[in-house]
């Protein structure tokens, strides 16, 4: 039961971090999270403030706003684990100036346009292009996470008929 409410919360945050939703993501996002906020209740687990904001109010900002693509808390645990690894560098480094300084240099190195463009670009010319007929890992785990989802949402409408969103 647990990891069908978490593959319906996942849906929904799926739908809920498109970028610029359709008038068909908005539904999708309902239909998840309509079945995540009942199947969130039935379990006996508390509705928690996001939670309420989930089931309520996301909506509307999908709708005016464009999406929640960029109001989400995504880029700053990826702040926070970009500098872990950074520290995990340079741990043994012992004068802490010499340290901050090596951090500053490595994070200016990964995140200055110039520098990331250029390395693009090198990685480009190097590259001996596509290979055909060849599909990504990350996108077939994409497809399949992706039914398995609309199996879940699915299946809990068929047994939950009345509550499901229409």
């Amino acid at each position: 039961k647990y990891a069908i409410l978490c593959m319906l919360w996942d849906g929904a945050f799926s739908y809920a971090s498109k970028m610029s939703p359709t008038k068909d993501d908005v539904v999708m996002y309902q239909r998840f999270v309509t079945a995540a906020a009942y199947s969130h209740v039935e379990l006996g687990l508390n509705v928690t403030p996001k939670v309420h904001l989930m089931w309520m109010h996301v909506v509307e900002q999908m709708m005016l706003s464009g999406g929640l693509f960029h109001k989400r808390e995504d880029w700053l645990e990826r702040l926070h684990q970009e500098t872990s690894k950074m520290r995990d560098q340079l741990r043994r480094t012992k004068d802490m100036e010499v340290r901050c300084v090596s951090m500053a240099r490595l994070h200016h190195q990964q995140t200055d346009p110039e520098v990331v463009s250029w390395v693009a670009t090198v990685d480009a010319d190097a590259c001996r292009g596509p290979r055909k007929n060849y599909t990504k890992k990350e996108d077939e785990r994409k497809k399949e996470r992706e039914t398995r989802r609309l199996a879940v949402v699915d299946e809990w409408e068929k047994v939950h008929p009345d509550k499901a969103y229409k």
